[in-house]
C-alpha cells in the first residue's frame, strides 16, 4: 500500500487526526511567542488601560468601546485571570488561531457537499484540498501579526465569528432538519463578530456569493434562505448606519508623520498596497509590523495605474473562471471582498498592516491547492503531497523565524528600523525600548538622529525631553519639550512631560499650570490629577490635595501613589 493510500485511510477513519495535526503544528511554530512582551498598541489596550484592568468599570464603558466591545471584553477577562502574565494572552491568541484553522478546514469540506461542487471531479480530492488549505492558513508567516501581536486579536477573533457564521449558514442550507438552529447560530455569530471588528460587515455579501457560487436554488423562491439573509443583512445595515454616523468614521486620519490623509488619498494608495499584500502572500519576506508606506495624492499618479490594471485583470480572471472553476474564482473573490473594508475609501491611520490579511488569507489558502489540482489533474495526489511537505515546512520555518523577532521590544523595533530607516515612529519605539532597559544614552542617540531625519515629528522632541530630564539635563529637556509644543500646542503628552520636569525641579507653579492645561485637553487624565495632588500636598493644602487624589482614583482606581498620599493625609488629620 502506497504512502498516500495510508494517509487517505487515516483521514477517512479518523477525522480527528487533522485537528490534532493543527494543534501540534500550531503550538510548535508559535512555541517561541509565549513570553513575547506587550508591544505597540498592547500598551494602550492592555497594560496601560485601567478600564481593561477593572472589569466592573469595563462593563460600564459601552459607549467608549461600542464597535469592538467583544474584543476588549476578552482582554479584560484575560487580565482578571492572568494580570500581566504574558503566557495567558498569547495562549488565547494561539487557541483562536487554531480554532480558525479548524473552521477553515470544516468550511472547505462542507462546500464540497454543495449542489455545484459535489458533482465535479474535484470532489475526490476534497480532504486533501481542505487539509492543505487549512495548513497554509495555519502556518503562513503573514498570520503572525494577528496572532503574536496581542492586540490584533481583534482581527483573529472577528475572523472566528465570520467563519463560524458562514459555516453554520452552509450547514443550515445542507441539513434542513436543523435549519433553524444553524440559522440562529449563524446570526448570533455574525452579531458577535460585528462587535469585535468592523471587517465582519462584508459577511452577508460573502454568504450571498456562496449561494451564487455553490447552491443552485433560486434565492427568491427559498423562504428559509431569504429569511436568514434578511436577518444577516439587517444586522449589517444597522451596524453600518450606526458606525457611519459615528463622529470619527470619515474624519481624515493622520499618518505617523502627522500628515492628514483623506478618503481620496487613502483609496488611491490602496491598489499599490493590495499588490504588496499579494506579494507578501506568495513571497512572505521582509515582513514589517510598521511599514513606512508613502501616500499617493491622486488616481492619475503613474504609481497607481499599473497596480490598478493588474487588480482589474485578476478580478476579470475570477469572473471568467466562474463557470470553469468555481473554487478558484471564489477564492479570488473572497480575498477582495474581505479586504474591502480596510482597503477602500475609509481613511485609517496606517495605509497598510499585515494583520488585515488574516481573514482574506482563506482565499489564498483555497487558491493554492485548487490551482495545483487544475495544473496536475491525474497526478494530483503525488504532487499535492510533495507540495504539502515542502510548502508547509517552509511556511512553518518562516513563521517560527518571524516570531523570534517578537522576543523583545528591542529586537522587534530594531527589525523595523532596519527595514524602514526613515520611519520615525519605529525609531521612537526603539528609543523607548532602550530606555526601559536602562540605556538612556542609546535612546538619546536614536531620538536625536530621528529629529535630524524628520524634524517635524513632535513625539521625538517630547520623548527626548523625558530622556534628558532623567539624566538631570533639565534645561536641555525643556528646550525640546518647548519645541514640541510649538509644533503642536495641544500635544497632551508633551505638556504632561513638561509638568513632570517642573515638578521634579520643585517649580510648583509652573508644574501646576502645565497639569491644568493637560486636564483642559483631557479631563480624564488621572495622572494629571494625581500630580496636582502631589503639588498641593507639598504646598500644605491638604484639602485640595485630597480632592485631586480622589478625582484621580475615580478615573483610575489602581494609582498607587494617589492611594499612598491619601493615607498620609488621613493619618495627618487623625
Amino acid at each position: 500500500m502506497s504512502l498516500m493510500l495510508r494517509v487517505k485511510g487515516i483521514f477517512s477513519k479518523l477525522k480527528l487526526f487533522p485537528v490534532l495535526l493543527f494543534l501540534l503544528l500550531g503550538i510548535t511554530i508559535y512555541s517561541n511567542t509565549f513570553n513575547s512582551p506587550f508591544v505597540f498598541d498592547d500598551l494602550n489596550n492592555i497594560s496601560n488601560n485601567h478600564a481593561t484592568r477593572n472589569f466592573s468599570e469595563y462593563l460600564s464603558s459601552w459607549d467608549y468601546r461600542t464597535f469592538r466591545f467583544i474584543g476588549y471584553l476578552t482582554f479584560s477577562l484575560n487580565y482578571q485571570i492572568h494580570q500581566y502574565n504574558l503566557f495567558g494572552y498569547h495562549l488565547v491568541n494561539l487557541l483562536i488561531h487554531i480554532l480558525n484553522t479548524i473552521l477553515v478546514w470544516s468550511f472547505i469540506r462542507i462546500t464540497f457537499l454543495t449542489p455545484v461542487l459535489k458533482k465535479q471531479k474535484i470532489i475526490k480530492n476534497r480532504n486533501s484540498i481542505a487539509l492543505f488549505a487549512a495548513l497554509i492558513f495555519l502556518t503562513h508567516p503573514i498570520q503572525t501579526q494577528a496572532v503574536t501581536y496581542i492586540t490584533q486579536r481583534f482581527a483573529s477573533l472577528a475572523t472566528f465569528f465570520y467563519l463560524l457564521s458562514i459555516y453554520l449558514y452552509a450547514r443550515a442550507r445542507l441539513f434542513p432538519t436543523r435549519r433553524i438552529i444553524f440559522f440562529t447560530g449563524s446570526s448570533l455569530a455574525a452579531l458577535m463578530g460585528i462587535y469585535t471588528k468592523e471587517i465582519v460587515f462584508t459577511l452577508p455579501l460573502m454568504i450571498l456569493l456562496c449561494e451564487i457560487y455553490f447552491f443552485k436554488s433560486e434565492i427568491l423562491k427559498n423562504r428559509g434562505v431569504l429569511l436568514s439573509l434578511s436577518v444577516l443583512i439587517s444586522i449589517s445595515i444597522w451596524f453600518a448606519y450606526v458606525r457611519i454616523n459615528s463622529p470619527d468614521t470619515f474624519v481624515p486620519g493622520t499618518t505617523k508623520l502627522g500628515e492628514i490623509v483623506d478618503a481620496k488619498e487613502y483609496l488611491a494608495t490602496q491598489p499599490i498596497v493590495i499588490m504588496k499584500y499579494i506579494q507578501l502572500l506568495f513571497m512572505p519576506i521582509n515582513q514589517n509590523i510598521d511599514y513606512d508606506f508613502p501616500l499617493v495624492k491622486g488616481f492619475m499618479d503613474v504609481q497607481v495605474i499599473l497596480p490598478t490594471l493588474l487588480l482589474l485583470f485578476i478580478l476579470g480572471f475570477a469572473i471568467v473562471l466562474f463557470k470553469k472553476n468555481r473554487l478558484i474564482s471564489f477564492s479570488i473573490v473572497w480575498f477582495f471582498v474581505t479586504l474591502s473594508v480596510e482597503s477602500s475609501f475609509i481613511p485609517l491611520k496606517d495605509v497598510i498592516n499585515e494583520h488585515r490579511l488574516y481573514l482574506p488569507m482563506l482565499g489564498f489558502s483555497i487558491f493554492i491547492p485548487s490551482a495545483l489540482f487544475l495544473l496536475a489533474r491525474k497526478n494530483f495526489q503525488k504532487i499535492l503531497f510533495l507540495s504539502l511537505v515542502i510548502i508547509i515546512s517552509s511556511l512553518g520555518f518562516l513563521t517560527y523565524s518571524r516570531n523570534a523577532v517578537y522576543s523583545s521590544e528591542i529586537s522587534l523595533w530594531t527589525d523595523v528600523v532596519k527595514k524602514a530607516p526613515l520611519n520615525p515612529r519605529a525609531a521612537l519605539h526603539l528609543a523607548n525600548a532602550y530606555l526601559n532597559v536602562g540605556r538612556p544614552e542609546i535612546a538619546q542617540v536614536i531620538l536625536k538622529k530621528t529629529i535630524e531625519i524628520t524634524p517635524n515629528y513632535v513625539d521625538s522632541y517630547s520623548n527626548l525631553g523625558v530622556v534628558l530630564a532623567q539624566s538631570g539635563k533639565y534645561e536641555e529637556a525643556e528646550k525640546y519639550l518647548n519645541r514640541a509644543l510649538v509644533l503642536e500646542p495641544k500635544f497632551e503628552q508633551a505638556r504632561y512631560n513638561m509638568g513632570l520636569i517642573m515638578l521634579i525641579q520643585r517649580k510648583y507653579q509652573e508644574a501646576q499650570d502645565n497639569f491644568l492645561e493637560v486636564i483642559k485637553m483631557n479631563p480624564d487624565s488621572a495622572e494629571a490629577y494625581e500630580k496636582l495632588g502631589v503639588i498641593y500636598f507639598e504646598s500644605g493644602d491638604f484639602d485640595k490635595s485630597r480632592e485631586m487624589f480622589e478625582e484621580a482614583l475615580i478615573i483610575q482606581p489602581d494609582l498607587s501613589l494617589a492611594r499612598e498620599k491619601l493615607r498620609e493625609i488621613n493619618n495627618l488629620n487623625n
